[in-house]
């Protein structure tokens, strides 16, 4: 799990699942552990490659850019489903979101294939040049 502080007063904000978690912050007046959707801009990159969120950011002006619709996908009873769910000219696919370094958790793995048995189709992409050969994929399903 990745910490960043907010940006006006240093107060540590938590990824979690869904969201950024935020804890002590005067500017998100949020209980602790409730989930913060909107209000967080800039965040820095770390060191480790391109934010996931940045890299989700990018997927959806992608996708919206050539018609299509990108929606972030929360299970809270499913633990490990795909980032987002995209749709373009009657196709679905359910993608993962990584850093260029990241990694899928084993949870993610196995609700990957349970999906796949049922016949989605499940990508994961990697950074922006999986998100631009994604693009590639669903700009020739036509």
């Amino acid at each position: 799990m990745s910490s960043f502080r907010c940006e006006k007063c240093g107060a540590d904000i938590v990824e979690g699942r869904g969201g950024y978690y935020i804890t002590e912050c005067e500017h998100y007046p949020l209980e602790d552990n409730q989930i913060l959707h909107s209000g967080i801009e800039n965040i820095e990159e770390n060191e480790m490659g391109t934010r996931e969120h940045n890299v989700e950011s990018y997927l959806k002006r992608c996708v919206e850019s050539v018609g299509g619709l990108s929606r972030k996908w929360v299970s809270p009873s499913h633990i490990g489903v795909p980032d987002q769910i995209v749709i373009h000219n009657s196709r679905v696919w359910f993608v993962e979101v990584k850093t260029d370094d990241g990694v899928l958790s084993s949870a993610q793995t196995r609700e990957h294939v349970r999906l796949q048995i049922e016949g989605a189709q499940v990508r994961v992409v990697y950074g922006k040049t999986g998100v631009d050969e994604f693009m590639e994929e669903v700009l020739s399903c036509k």
